[in-house]
């Protein structure tokens, strides 16, 4: 799933080429955006999405 989900975002140009492991905060960042999802504001020391 993670896979597709880099592929979807444009992360990854394909699944066969994707990463398996835990999302970087860089990968979390460009999915937040995707989607539409804004960062909590004042969360320490990153904002949780």
């Amino acid at each position: 799933m993670r896979q597709q989900i880099r592929v979807a975002v444009g992360v990854a140009e394909a699944v066969s080429e994707a990463e398996t492991g835990s999302f970087s905060k860089q990968e979390l960042e460009t999915i937040a955006e995707a989607i539409g999802v804004v960062p909590v504001a004042g969360d320490e020391p990153d904002p949780l999405f």
